[in-house]
Parts: structure tokens; sequence; C-alpha cells
């Protein structure tokens, strides 16, 4: 079976530059790249786990957030130790929550905002002993 590493994920917004930007103000993504037309523009960040995603827009096409039925179905966890805290961080710095679960019988925490494009951000507690922690 030929290996594929995974390179970046993509999503499309309005402003990729803004995006760009918030993800590295936000969230600690340092930007790699940023490219910018009257048609199209991109912008590549990376976080300190070497995660790449890309925010594009072109003329032609509309925003990830607005083609989904729920943001859910489309989304960027990062490990949280204090979902709660990290929660107000996140809604002062412009995100705005979605969904706030109850802990699961295993322990597990999770939290959903929308970034300021509509892009679904899952906060993670994960319990002892969960596959994440082996």
């Amino acid at each position: 079976m030929k290996k594929f590493r995974l390179e970046h994920i993509g999503f499309a917004v309005s402003d990729p530059k803004a995006a760009a930007e918030w993800y590295r103000r936000v969230l600690g993504f340092e930007i790699l790249h940023v490219a910018e037309n009257r048609d199209a523009a991109n912008a590549f960040v990376r976080n300190e786990n070497g995660t790449v995603l890309e925010f594009w827009r072109s003329h032609d096409k509309i925003s990830t957030a607005d083609e989904l039925s729920d943001p859910l179905q489309l989304h960027v966890a990062f490990t949280s130790e204090n979902p709660n805290e990290d929660v107000k961080y996140l809604l002062e710095a412009g995100a705005t929550l979605y969904e706030l679960s109850a802990p699961t019988t295993n322990g597990d925490q999770t939290v959903a905002l929308r970034d300021p494009w509509g892009n679904c951000i899952q906060l993670a507690k994960r319990a002892p002993g969960s596959f994440f922690h082996r």
C-alpha cells in the first residue's frame, strides 16, 4: 500500500488573510504564505505540531461553513486542559459558541465553537486511558 502524508486541510473563507491572522493571534499558528489577487486568495498557517491549514477564496466558490448543514461535519479539534476557560478566551477573541457537550461516560469533554468565518473549532479534553493518550 502506498502511504501518503497529510499536507494540509483547506477551508474556503471570505478573507483568507484575516483568517490566517486570527489563527496566528488567537491560536498560535505561524503564517507561512499569503497570496491575493482580484479573483482569488490563499493563506497557509502551521501550528507547533506541524499541522497546516489553508484558507482560500475564489470568486466562484462559497465558504466551506456555508455548505455544511451542521458545523461539526467538518471541524478542527484542539486539545484543551480546561475547556471552560479556553471557551471564554476564544469567545473574547471573536469565536461564537456552537455546542457545549456533556462529558461522555468515559470522561471526555468537548466544546464546539465557530471561528469568525463560521468554521468549527472543537476543544477536546480527553479522559485518561483514551486512545489519544496511548
